[in-house]
């Protein structure tokens, strides 16, 4: 299993498609900086994955549409590093949860390489 952290809070679907177009792609490329460097081994290539990710918010959750459509990018950018190979549902048994943490905001991704 891949344990993967990106820092800082994550923007809701909602803000995200209010955001100008130049400033999501600065977003989409740091998510990928960070998957990149994070010095973790990737599943083969072409397997099948189960990816679990917890996003840790400051003070308030998200609903169900605005959670998984937040998640969007940081699938993007999975894709993009090569952690997973296809977002499509043969290929990615997805799920989203959400928490709180008050003091230290992140996103947590675990990838897990399925039989």
């Amino acid at each position: 299993m891949i344990t993967l952290t990106i820092p800082g809070r994550l923007p809701s679907l909602n803000e995200t498609l209010r955001m100008h177009w130049g400033k999501r792609g600065r977003m989409k490329k740091d998510m990928a900086w960070h998957l990149a460097v994070s010095g973790q081994s990737r599943p083969a290539y072409g397997a099948k994955c189960r990816a679990v990710i917890t996003v840790y918010q400051k003070t308030r959750r998200f609903d169900k549409d605005n959670l998984y459509g937040a998640c969007k990018p940081i699938i993007d950018a999975l894709k993009e590093t090569g952690y997973i190979h296809n977002d499509s549902m043969p290929w990615l048994d997805l799920d989203v949860q959400q928490a709180l943490d008050h003091k230290n905001p992140r996103v947590e991704i675990e990838i897990e390489e399925l039989p």
